[in-house]
């Protein structure tokens, strides 16, 4: 499940949030973060915070794909 969605600076890219609903709380338990690029497309990699996911896109703009 898919939870808050936070622009990655003005690139167009979005960091999500991935979880599953809490069934007692009715809340969202993040598990991960996800990116996707401004034409829709989901990253296959998750990561384990919304800073590491927000820095792999600002890599990945620099030409940094390490």
């Amino acid at each position: 499940m898919i939870g808050n969605a936070w622009p990655v600076d003005d690139t167009g890219y979005s960091v999500l949030e991935w979880g599953e609903l809490d069934r007692q709380t009715f809340s969202l338990r993040i598990t991960a973060w996800v990116v996707v690029e401004p034409q829709g497309q989901q990253w296959d990699r998750h990561y384990a915070s919304r800073a590491q996911a927000e820095q792999a896109v600002r890599e990945h703009l620099a030409g940094s794909h390490g």
